[in-house]
């Protein structure tokens, strides 16, 4: 989450919070093609885990895919290649926001469906989806 702004999705650093999931808002993506657009996905199974979201403005490319239930922050975001970066440079790749990476996360917290974007993500930056 330290890496928001120094990978250009945002202007800041990212932020975490207490949510054992996220809120899918698009899912036109083949990371949340599986899911209902408004459909509340637990990723986490851990009571006391912290996901993270997206702080400050955003790059102009970014595709928002997921947020926090009942907030407007973005959790889970693509930015596809040649689209413009919070800095106003083309992306060199695909790249993907996810929605954990804070100090404290432990990959063992996710549940299956957290597992799943983790690897659908994965496929999709490398161009496999």
């Amino acid at each position: 989450m330290a890496c928001h702004d120094e990978m250009s999705y945002s202007s800041q650093e990212g932020n975490d919070f207490w949510g054992l999931g996220i809120l899918i808002q698009d899912n036109t993506n083949p990371i949340t093609e599986p899911y209902s657009s408004s459909q509340y996905v637990f990723v986490i199974n851990y009571l006391f885990g912290n996901l993270v979201y997206m702080d400050g403005s955003y790059a102009a490319g970014i595709h928002k895919l997921g947020r926090r239930l009942l907030q407007s922050d973005s959790t889970l975001a693509v930015i596809e290649t040649h689209d413009p970066l919070r800095n106003g440079q083309p992306a060199p790749a695909r790249r993907v926001v996810l929605p954990w990476g804070s100090n404290s996360f432990n990959n063992s917290w996710l549940t299956s469906e957290g597992w799943d974007i983790t690897q659908r993500s994965i496929e999709w930056a490398a161009g496999a989806l």
